[in-house]
């Protein structure tokens, strides 16, 4: 019987046997291997990096994290619209491609790989753009740059054509095989996505009752025998669970800013709440989140 784990917001499944598929695939191309939802978040990561070295001085000492999610979404979206994989070169002179995911008809994600060069149309070596060596070097990071650069994987055209053909094979045969699947959410699962999409909201149980057709009493009794804990419990941690996660992706964020992003406009409340629920001041995670990124 196949083992199915649930991505709790989308109603997806997946075979533990995709993530060997993809850590075969990177550990084969070093390249990153990553599978999105519609709404652009990470579901299922290779291993070795979530991001290149090279991509993070990208993203968090060159402050590209806005251009390189923007970029990605294009790519997924034209992926989308041409329902095939779609190759493209980024700001940063790296190769992506991106491709949709459907299941029995309906798109339900995209699967994306790159973070590699390769040699030019008349066989001379990329080179980094001369935008970012100039930012580099005003930061003093042009040895990080060269350094990382030359880490990244390089491949012909021919490789890169067969990788790419073994992508597009490796997904299909994913699908095919029905290591992905989709089905209807319970009333649990309903309640934590109508909380991912109010998490900046101030949630009251009636709101989400009136949401979900059910008696306060209903939903209050739902989510204590499946999840153990009571709503009020389970709103604090979804916010601060979100908290997290929006700290890890932008680490230069203040505690205010990102309480703020989570419905909390009082930092010192949060705190409390935060500390009270993790056991730590959340200036303890902030930090541990900068330092692991330098």
């Amino acid at each position: 019987m196949l083992l199915f784990i649930m991505l709790e917001k989308l109603g997806i499944f997946y075979n533990e046997e995709v993530e060997r598929y993809i850590e075969s695939f990177v550990a084969c191309f070093n390249v990153r291997f990553v599978i999105l939802s519609l709404d652009f978040e990470d579901m299922i990561t290779g291993s070795p990096h979530v991001v290149s070295p090279y991509c993070h001085l990208m993203r968090y000492k060159l402050h590209k994290l806005t251009t390189c999610l923007h970029q990605n979404r294009q790519g997924c979206r034209r992926c989308r619209k041409e329902s095939a994989p779609f190759v493209y070169r980024c700001y940063a002179g790296l190769y992506e491609v991106a491709m949709p995911i459907i299941v029995n008809g309906r798109h339900i994600g995209y699967a994306m790989t790159g973070q590699f060069k390769t040699y030019n149309d008349d066989g001379s070596t990329p080179e980094i753009p001369g935008e970012l060596i100039d930012i580099c070097g005003k930061l003093g990071l042009d040895g990080a740059l060269r350094k990382t650069w030359e880490e990244l994987p390089l491949y012909d055209r021919k490789t890169t054509e067969s990788m790419v053909n073994l992508f597009y094979m490796l997904i299909n045969f994913i699908v095919m095989r029905e290591y992905l699947d989709i089905h209807q959410p319970d009333l649990t699962e309903k309640i934590l996505r109508w909380l991912d999409n109010h998490i900046t909201d101030t949630i009251e149980l009636d709101a989400l009752a009136s949401a979900m057709c059910c008696s306060r009493s209903t939903i209050s009794h739902t989510i204590k025998r499946r999840l153990g804990i009571s709503f009020r419990q389970l709103c604090t941690q979804k916010k601060i669970y979100r908290f997290e996660k929006i700290i890890a992706v932008e680490p230069s964020l203040t505690i205010s800013e990102a309480a703020l992003r989570v419905g909390y406009d009082d930092p010192l409340y949060f705190s409390r709440l935060y500390k009270r629920t993790r056991f730590i001041a959340p200036s303890t995670y902030v930090k541990s989140v900068r330092d692991s990124s330098r």
